[in-house]
């Protein structure tokens, strides 16, 4: 199993993970991406690998 976390020192908001994420489990607050439903996530890692900063992380646990 795994999740994805938001490093938001690295974060530039670019909403790049909202627009890709076929499952809409992001959303926009205060200019930065939260993750809403991780539920709905089904681990296409689209979001990790368009983010520009690297600030998406998966922890496997």
């Amino acid at each position: 199993m795994y999740s994805i976390t938001i490093e938001y020192n690295s974060c530039i908001g670019c909403a790049k993970c909202v627009a890709i994420c076929p499952k809409v489990v992001y959303a926009m607050e205060d200019g930065f991406p939260v993750m809403f439903d991780s539920g709905n996530c089904r681990g296409c890692l689209s979001c990790v690998i368009i983010c520009p900063t690297g600030c998406l992380k998966i922890e496997e646990w």
